[in-house]
């Protein structure tokens, strides 16, 4: 266990929602030198929209299976022209900016304006001292601001928020690769008991039957799930049977690696599943990343299996413009924007986000762009899912350099992630299961496989090296609880007056390391898990379930959450339709709880229902769809 003085060094505390949000920059071990006033930076200037409460409340009304506008939502042409800014305010900004000697620009949404200028005079205008970083792995550099800039008086009446220079980069919520040499020991110390016999440990060995190609069902000796086997645990497999594959439908990946196509067609013909050429669209443009990373290539074959008949996948990678990743909250924004505002005929139903950042590290004036993508999506029907986050009760990281490796690992406060704290998007913890020898679930238990790999020199002292894979759930600092969410019941009263705030993660799934998925990388098969699996796995089924509905003469499904929580807050509709998850927590070490002497254990134990650690369970897609059609509108 770290002691109090070195986690002092690493967080930042929390201290109160929303405005009393602590701004946590990147660590101070990173930093290199001032920006260079030579050097030039993008900046944007977040336009007010005036309307944006009716639109939640429009949104809200159209995903309100108990409202009179239940399934109607507006378009994205519609929510574009009545819920931008006002015409003064565009041209209020574009004229103050003029007149510093800059040239803005007004995105193509008309959501915000854009100006390039020097660090020298973003500093001077908005009243920031910019420092550049570098990542302790040396792969990227960034600038990042010592303080939140100010906005100018003259654009105050204008100007939600200003955003672009802190482009810290946003982190995969999946175990990192980094810690990739770590693998073969966790691998050998997770087994159903914990290495440490006071601390809960979910993994479990593969007892049902696998099917495909020998190096596939194998993975190097560690035997994870195949397609097959998770699909006849969740019924998807069902819906194949029946020609709902995924047909019709367009899905969406907010990406920040690439992927290589060699490994996808691998992946598609060990487990004889169709090969899938998914579209990469660069943003801005350029291009695309390389196929150096996992985690797109983890999505990408996620979806291969659970909607194999998908007309289109697309890849939104977040780029400098010249293959280059850029990977801030802004950037990421932009990325899903571009995604949601595609031509009616090109645009996907549903968006996969294993993207995440742990609210300490941030703002929601940081965010502000990605959320207002976000609320769009939500009011035009497009149902947006992401990963929770794979470190337990808190959601934040570190990175240590150990010389030929660097660990990164969980340190610090209790805190959930964004984006999967959003109000507008739905959050995909984690599980593990134990099947029969027929794939169909025997148990299905709270993801977290935690376990000591070793003890290693820190600021000069012994620390323990931990293994902290498990679901991320908790409260949000940000956001207060949602109106679908105020009828449930959040089974931790450590909280205090915290517990009116929204709550993560919605549903769980699938997303143990062990045995974990199998995935094929740089033409090696491993074993892989996270909820970064979870998120591409409910993505596709709802994708399979809107083809369905559509089918059958009725709308797709939308913003999910109220349609969720209202089949939860049902006791006979949620035995029917979750797997409610009672054994098992995702608590971990190395936290900091900012409002009580205690850490809370968001354990899934408490009683029947919605928890912590895996929200409502996992669904069980085929009796869910059968009461979705009770009640959806044709």
């Amino acid at each position: 266990m770290f002691n109090r003085s070195i986690l002092r060094l690493a967080i930042a505390i929390v201290v109160g929602l929303s405005a009393q949000m602590a701004i946590a920059r990147p660590n101070a071990a990173w930093k290199m030198a001032e920006a260079p006033v030579s050097g030039e930076v993008a900046v944007q200037f977040v336009l007010k929209t005036p309307r944006e409460r009716q639109l939640e409340r429009i949104a809200l009304a159209a995903a309100n299976p108990a409202s009179r506008r239940y399934g109607r939502y507006w378009s994205m042409e519609e929510v574009l022209a009545s819920f931008g800014p006002e015409t003064e305010t565009t041209e209020q900004v574009i004229r103050y900016l003029t007149e510093q000697g800059l040239e803005p620009q007004l995105d193509a949404t008309g959501l915000y304006v854009e100006a390039r200028m020097r660090v020298e005079q973003a500093s001077g205008l908005l009243n920031v001292v910019l420092h550049q970083y570098e990542t302790p792995d040396g792969r990227q550099r960034f600038l990042a601001p010592e303080s939140s800039p100010q906005i100018p008086a003259e654009l105050a009446p204008h100007v939600d928020a200003i955003v672009g220079l802190d482009q810290t980069p946003m982190r995969l919520p999946d175990l990192p690769a980094s810690a990739a040499a770590f693998g073969d020991a966790v691998s050998m110390q997770l087994t159903q008991t914990s290495s440490d016999p006071e601390h809960y440990n979910s993994a479990l060995a593969n007892e049902g039957t696998a099917q495909g190609c020998a190096d596939g069902i194998s993975a190097g000796g560690r035997y994870p799930y195949t397609p097959n086997q998770w699909l006849h645990a969740y019924g998807l497999d069902q819906f194949h049977a029946l020609g709902f594959d995924g047909r019709g439908e367009r899905l969406a990946v907010i990406a920040i690696d690439g992927f290589f196509q060699s490994d996808l067609d691998g992946f598609t013909d060990c487990f004889g599943l169709p090969r899938q050429m998914p579209n990469v669209i660069t943003v801005p443009g350029g291009p695309p990343l390389p196929g150096t990373g996992g985690e797109t290539a983890l999505d990408l074959q996620m979806l291969a299996a659970t909607a194999p008949g998908l007309d289109e996948i697309q890849v939104f990678e977040s780029t400098d413009g010249q293959g280059g990743l850029v990977a801030d909250a802004t950037s990421l924004g932009r990325a899903t924007l571009a995604a949601i505002t595609q031509p009616r005929d090109q645009r996907p139903s549903v968006i996969s986000i294993s993207i995440g950042q742990c609210e300490a590290q941030g703002t929601l004036a940081d965010n502000l762009l990605w959320e207002r993508a976000l609320l769009r999506a939500a009011a035009t029907g497009i149902s947006v899912f992401v990963a929770s986050s794979d470190t337990g009760v808190t959601s934040c990281r570190f990175d240590q350099d150990l010389g030929e490796q660097t660990l990164t690992n969980a340190v610090g406060i209790v805190s959930a992630s964004y984006p999967a704290t959003s109000p507008w998007v739905t959050a995909v913890g984690g599980t593990n299961l134990w099947l029969n020898p027929d794939n169909s679930i025997a148990t299905e238990i709270v993801w977290n496989s935690w376990s000591k790999l070793a003890e290693l020199p820190l600021f000069g002292e012994i620390v323990d090296v931990i293994s902290m894979g498990a679901g991320t759930g908790g409260l949000s600092a940000w956001f207060r609880q949602p109106r679908w969410q105020r009828r449930t019941q959040i089974p931790n009263d450590a909280f205090g007056p915290y517990r009116q705030a929204r709550a993560v993660p919605d549903v769980a799934l699938l997303a143990d390391t062990a045995p974990g998925y199998a995935k094929l990388s740089a033409g090696e098969w491993e074993s892989i898990g996270g909820t970064s699996a979870a998120t591409p796995l409910m993505a596709g089924a709802v994708a399979i379930m809107n083809q369905a509905l559509l089918v059958s003469g009725q709308r797709r499904l939308g913003f999910l959450n109220p349609l969720l929580y209202q089949f939860g807050n049902n006791e006979h509709i949620r035995s029917q339709v979750y797997r409610d998850v009672t054994y098992g927590d995702n608590e971990t070490t190395w936290q900091v709880f900012p409002w009580g002497a205690n850490s809370p254990s968001f354990s899934a134990e408490a009683k029947p229902g919605y928890d912590l650690a895996t929200g409502w369970g996992s669904p069980r897609f085929l009796e869910f769809f059968q009461q979705v059609q009770l009640i959806s509108p044709m």
